[in-house]
């Protein structure tokens, strides 16, 4: 069921056409690749397979066959029809999709008990369906605003929160094993600003996890290292920290929500009836809030 219109979906795919996106777990996960739903047809048989990676033009995939059918593959039609099912989230439809095209064999190594692992490359004879260009798209735009946008900041306040969807901005934090309450200042793709009770000097250059709740349930899990620690003008015992995210480690719903914020940010607000005033951290450092002055 595709969410985006036809002109959004056309500007994906010549955006990413040849962008080839690696189907790492997290990346499947991401997508909502449903398991075990890929399979291919080869010489009239559909066998399982995994799906190594895909661009819009063309698709790996790995399969177990026996060395009698690399021999006809070798000899064969060189046609191929690769199935997959795609389930965004657990309300959404299961989305079925075909993908056809001209198979070309790269590689294969001993699997054991006599089979053969083979990989293939599937290149498209025809667009593929709106649907999978919208749901690899959206990805694919997503990890590439994380890496051009990457130091736009997005500030923390009423307005913003319920836009990246967190129920606060109160988090929890794990600094040397030790759990913290913290505030979130800012936010960005790879990383944030908070405030917490302690000692700048002694939360520099150390390893967290922070977690922070979303409205529609779940937490987001964010490990990193403290890259700079500052004391709060006006507190001894409160710190401004500066978190960096490892890359690697980011979930997707959390890139989604920076993405939403800093795009709500590019688009005009109304003007509010009064300017809001600046929020500050209380000393109370076992259960930390802010409030206006």
């Amino acid at each position: 069921m595709n969410i985006l219109g036809n002109s959004q979906i056309n500007e994906l795919f010549l955006k990413f056409n040849h962008s080839e996106l690696t189907y790492q777990k997290a990346v499947s996960l991401a997508l909502g690749l449903r398991p075990g739903s890929a399979s291919i047809k080869l010489l009239g048989q559909v066998h399982p397979c995994i799906i190594h990676s895909s661009s819009f033009s063309a698709a790996r995939i790995i399969l177990k066959i026996s060395p009698t059918l690399l021999e006809e593959l070798r000899l064969g039609s060189r046609l191929g029809v690769l199935k997959m099912s795609f389930q965004t989230s657990p309300s959404s439809p299961v989305e079925d999709f075909t993908l056809s095209g001209k198979y070309h064999l790269q590689s294969h190594q001993n699997a054991g008990d006599g089979a053969l692992l083979l990989l293939i490359r599937l290149d498209f004879t025809h667009r593929p369906p709106e649907g999978f260009i919208e749901i690899q798209g959206r990805y694919l735009r997503l990890r590439a605003d994380a890496e051009q946008r990457k130091d736009q900041r997005l500030t923390v306040d009423d307005d913003t929160l319920k836009i990246l969807g967190f129920k606060s901005s109160k988090g929890d934090i794990l600094i040397d094993n030790i759990p913290r309450k913290c505030v979130l200042r800012e936010v960005s793709f790879g990383g944030s600003t908070i405030i917490l009770g302690g000692v700048a000097k002694f939360l520099g250059e150390r390893e967290f996890n922070l977690t922070l709740d979303m409205i529609q349930g779940g937490v987001l899990i964010l490990p990193g290292q403290i890259i700079r620690s500052d004391p709060l003008e006006g507190y001894k015992a409160m710190a401004v920290l500066g978190l960096q995210y490892l890359s690697e480690k980011i979930p997707t719903d959390y890139l989604r929500a920076v993405q939403r914020g800093l795009d709500s940010e590019s688009r005009p607000r109304p003007k509010p009836k009064t300017t809001p005033k600046p929020l500050v951290a209380s000393v109370d450092t076992q259960n930390l809030t802010l409030k206006k002055n």
